[in-house]
C-alpha cells in the first residue's frame, strides 16, 4: 500500500496490511471514487477480470496460466470515513473491507460465486431477496463483523435488524417461499451475530416462532457458531454453505465456489447436523398443524 495511504492507519491496521499483502504476494491499492455509491468496496482482480466485489468472480481461464492478484479498496471519501448507523467508529469501516481480503488471501476461504437454478440469483442484489451476493454477504459478515472490533475495539455491534418489516404468517408474503424463507433465514443470521440488543433479539426469536422455524433457526446458527470458531477457515466456510444448502433446500452441486479465480461446486463430503432439515418443511409442519392449510412447498433435494 502507497506510504500515504499507509501512513494513515492505526498500527494494528497497517500489521494487517502487512498480513493479506504478505499472503496475496502483492500490494494493496487504495482508490479514491467520489462517485461511487457505497462508502467502501474491497476488489479482486484476477487475469483483468474485476468483478464488482469478490462474489462476482464467474470467469475461469481455461489454460489455469493466472498471474498474481490485484487488490484494491475503492473509497468515497477518508480511509477513516464513519457512517451514523453501522460504522459509528474511524477506521471500522475501512478494517471490514480490509478483513474481506483478509479472509481470502490468509485464511483462502472460498467465495460463493453463483447459484444455478434461482432466478436472478447472479444478477446483484435485490432489497429482500436472495442472490449470490446476498448469500455471500450473509455468511461473511456473520464472520467478519465480530472481528473488526479486534483491530477497532471502540466499534460496536449494533446491526439493527427491522423485524417488524417480517410478516408473522406467511400468507401475507410475496413473491415466492423460498424467497420469504431466505429472508427470515438472513434475518435471523444478522440478529444472531451482529445485534448485541437483547430487545431486538427477543423480537427474533418470538418473529421465528410465530413462523414455526425457530428451532431449524437456532440449530443453523448454533453450528455456523462451532465452525466459525475453527482452525481450518477454508474447510469451515465449505461447511458453512453446505449447512445452508440443507435449510434452504439448495442441491450442493447448484452452488459455485471460487477458490481464487478456480470454480468447484460445494464438495459432497461433508455432513450437517441431522436436525438441520429444510425450513420449506418445518414451516410447512408448523402451518398444518395450526390448522392453516396445506401450502404448496416442494422442499429441495
Amino acid at each position: 500500500m502507497e506510504y500515504k495511504y499507509r501512513s494513515q492507519l492505526p498500527a494494528i491496521l497497517q500489521a494487517l496490511v502487512d498480513e493479506i499483502e504478505t499472503a496475496a504476494r502483492t500490494e494493496i491499492g487504495i482508490i479514491v471514487d467520489r462517485l461511487m455509491a457505497a462508502n467502501m468496496q474491497a476488489e479482486m482482480t484476477f487475469l483483468g477480470v474485476a468483478p464488482a466485489a469478490p462474489y462476482g468472480v464467474m470467469e475461469v481461464s481455461k489454460t489455469g496460466n493466472f498471474g498474481p492478484p490485484r487488490l484494491n479498496v475503492r473509497v468515497r471519501g477518508d480511509l477513516s470515513a464513519t457512517t451514523f448507523d453501522g460504522y459509528p467508529a474511524p477506521f471500522a469501516m475501512f478494517a471490514h473491507e480490509l478483513l474481506h481480503l483478509r479472509r481470502s488471501f490468509v485464511d483462502r476461504v472460498p467465495v460463493v460465486c453463483f447459484v444455478a437454478g434461482k432466478p436472478q440469483a447472479n444478477q446483484g442484489p435485490r432489497a429482500l431477496g436472495f442472490s449470490c451476493e446476498n448469500l455471500e454477504r450473509t455468511l461473511e459478515h456473520a464472520v467478519i463483523e465480530p472481528q473488526v472490533r479486534r483491530y477497532v475495539p471502540e466499534q460496536p455491534l449494533r446491526f439493527v435488524t427491522r423485524w417488524e418489516t417480517v410478516p408473522s404468517t406467511p400468507f401475507a408474503f410475496s413473491g415466492s417461499v423460498f424467497d420469504a424463507l431466505w429472508i427470515c433465514l438472513s434475518f435471523w443470521v444478522r440478529s444472531r451475530f451482529l445485534d448485541l440488543d437483547m430487545g431486538n433479539q427477543k423480537r427474533a426469536r418470538d418473529r421465528m416462532e410465530q413462523l414455526g422455524l425457530l428451532a431449524v433457526a437456532r440449530a443453523y446458527t448454533d453450528h455456523l457458531d462451532r465452525l466459525m470458531g475453527s482452525p481450518d477457515a477454508e474447510r469451515a466456510k465449505e461447511q458453512m454453505v453446505a449447512a445452508t444448502c440443507s435449510v434452504l433446500g439448495l442441491r450442493r452441486e447448484f452452488i459455485g465456489l471460487a477458490y481464487g479465480p478456480y470454480i468447484r461446486p460445494v464438495p459432497v463430503d461433508i455432513t450437517v447436523p441431522r436436525d438441520l432439515r429444510p425450513l420449506a418443511s418445518a414451516w410447512l409442519t408448523s402451518f398444518v398443524a395450526g390448522g392453516r392449510g396445506p401450502l404448496s412447498v416442494t422442499p429441495g433435494k
